[in-house]
């Protein structure tokens, strides 16, 4: 009676232990258990509209992972090319004004776990930033730019990532979403010229 109550315990701890298993992200590399708890950085480039304009820019994420799945953590962007349009310079004529926007905040995602090594993930970020416009001058002249204006904004941004596990410690992405940008006062621009559409690529660094 004790060795069949013994090899009951024992396919229940068994039953267990697959079902734990597979909540472990699978990798390409290799598939071993990492720990529950870990934090990553995470370098990424966007390709979005702003203004009209399909315009670059780069980021940073600092991440803390929990169990595989819940992250939060904290991220910042800058646009990389001057984004122009036509406008009413520091001398009242129509000339190229340049726009310089950064923002970052609070951010927390969710990773779809799969027994697969690709997955899903859904990144939003909640935070802050500013944009600059100013105008350049190509004369000796003058000052090589002119601050125009100067205002915050704030964003919120969901996307959604397709990641690719290369093994425990480097995550690889790509996925789409929208910049959603309010509260601006810029009086050439409105809230809808900074939102946009985007498209990103990014890779983690650490432990998942």
């Amino acid at each position: 009676m004790k060795r069949i109550h013994n090899s009951g315990l024992l396919i229940v701890l068994l039953f267990c232990s697959e079902a734990y298993s597979q909540t472990e992200p699978v990798y390409i590399l290799n598939s071993q258990k990492e720990v529950d708890r870990a934090t990553f950085i995470c370098a990424e480039m966007k390709y979005t509209r702003i203004i009209g304009r399909w315009e670059s820019m780069a980021g940073v994420r600092f991440g803390y992972c929990i169990n595989h799945a819940y992250i939060f953590g904290l991220e910042v962007h800058s646009i990389l090319s001057d984004n122009s349009y036509l406008g009413s310079g520091a001398f009242g004529t129509e000339t190229t004004i340049n726009n310089a926007m950064v923002y970052g905040g609070f951010y927390f995602d969710y990773v779809v776990p799969t027994n697969y090594p690709i997955q899903l993930s859904f990144p939003t970020l909640i935070g802050a930033g500013e944009c600059l416009l100013y105008e350049k001058f190509d004369n000796t002249t003058q000052r090589d730019a002119e601050i125009l204006e100067l205002d915050g904004i704030l964003v919120i941004e969901p996307k959604i990532n397709i990641e690719l596990n290369l093994s425990s410690f480097i995550r690889i992405g790509i996925g789409c979403g929208y910049r959603i940008v309010g509260k601006t006062d810029l009086s050439s621009l409105e809230n809808s010229d900074l939102s946009g559409f985007l498209v990103n690529a990014n890779i983690k660094f650490g432990g998942f």
